[in-house]
């Protein structure tokens, strides 16, 4: 009779357990714009022409809106864009690569109670990127957007937590999975250095010691 009872306990629990990592991620490769990326499931891609200075550009968007509120995340997308090549370019001056990232961030900038958590940098394959993880202070949601430029192409994924999420395992493989190929490897690598600055600060007084709880990626600090 115990033995029974065990058992009837343990399975919904192994079933339980698996069915949180089984899902329909998979592959998808685009050769025109030279990558290849797993999905949760295939994703819809939209096309949008736009005016960019005297060029007319074209803006490659694929997403996926995910129905299972047990997932982690609600939306996942990447957008491809080619600028033209004597404007921006992998290979240009770093200041200039890394301003032409950050204003990729502008709409956000502009919303109200978006509030920018970290930046940071990375790299794939020699290009050079950007990682931002943002939080919508209304909604209680995290967002992460990860910016790779190779040559004058730039890519932009997306991923959109669900209420009270934040990084999670999903992000990571997601954006693990994205991968250039058909094109050689960049030039690009991230500092192993960073340069340390100390300052000073003179207080008319005995400063006041305060401690708070902050809201992070990583939960409370």
């Amino acid at each position: 009779m115990n033995k029974l009872k065990v058992l009837i306990i343990i399975i919904p629990i192994f079933l339980t357990f698996e069915s949180c990592f089984q899902n329909e991620w998979k592959e998808y490769n685009y050769d025109a714009h030279n990558f290849k990326i797993k999905f949760y499931h295939e994703p819809e891609v939209t096309e949008k022409v736009f005016l960019f200075h005297e060029d007319t550009l074209k803006s490659f968007l694929f997403e996926v809106s995910v129905a299972d509120s047990l997932h982690e995340n609600n939306y996942y997308s990447l957008t491809v864009t080619t600028y033209p090549s004597g404007y921006i370019h992998s290979d240009s001056a770093w200041t200039m690569v890394e301003d032409f990232m950050n204003s990729t961030q502008n709409e956000f900038f502009e919303l109200d109670g978006l509030t920018l958590i970290t930046s940071s940098l990375t790299e794939k394959k020699g290009y050079p990127g950007k990682i931002f993880k943002w939080k919508n202070n209304t909604s209680n949601m995290f967002f992460e957007c990860h910016i790779f430029l190779a040559g004058n192409t730039l890519y932009r994924l997306l991923v959109m937590a669900n209420e009270g999420q934040n990084h999670n395992i999903f992000i990571n493989k997601y954006v693990e999975s994205f991968d250039f190929y058909n094109i050689p490897d960049g030039n690009f690598s991230i500092p192993k250095t960073i340069h340390e600055r100390t300052f000073s600060i003179e207080f008319p007084q005995k400063p006041v010691e305060e401690f708070r709880t902050l809201d992070s990626e990583y939960g409370h600090l």
